[in-house]
């Protein structure tokens, strides 16, 4: 976890409080679940995971490659118009 933002180490946030809301996070509470269901194995998560970061990081690549907008567009669609 982090704080606002990627760059944010949250060094203000007692860990106590991480500690807490790590316990709570629905993604491995569902992992833990899927687990202790045999559902899936932890090789078949780590794989799941695997290609999640590899979508994620093909979308960032093809975000980052786009040109920027024009000024006068840079507000489009952020407003109710």
């Amino acid at each position: 976890m982090t704080g606002h933002s990627a760059h944010d180490d949250a060094g203000y946030v007692p860990k106590a409080q991480f500690d807490e809301w790590e316990r709570k996070d629905p993604i491995r509470r569902f992992q833990d679940e899927l687990l202790r269901r045999r559902l899936v194995d932890a090789a078949a998560l780590r794989e799941m995971e695997a290609r999640i970061e590899a979508e994620l990081d093909e979308a960032v690549a093809w975000a980052e490659k786009q040109p920027y907008p024009e000024p006068e567009e840079c507000l489009t669609g952020v407003y109710h118009e």
